[in-house]
């Protein structure tokens, strides 16, 4: 059993939220997180068809999300 208080007890840091961070910090991650979720959705869309997709397509999709994360 872990102690829940003193010298042995569970030291948990909080981790701000992404809407508790600075803006560019937080635009940043906004951008990070569409563009991830655009490569998984770009990664999907060739393994279910015969039709290429260039880094622009992808990155087309990441500005799309981007937008969504931001505007709503």
């Amino acid at each position: 059993m872990t102690p829940t208080t003193g010298a042995g007890a569970n030291r948990h840091v909080s981790t701000p939220a992404i809407l508790d961070l600075p803006a560019p910090a937080s635009q940043l991650a906004a951008r990070i997180a569409a563009l991830q979720a655009a490569a998984t959705f770009a990664a999907g869309v060739v393994l279910g068809s015969s039709t290429p997709l260039s880094s622009a397509d992808v990155l087309r999709v990441a500005e799309a999300f981007e937008r969504w994360l931001r505007d709503g």
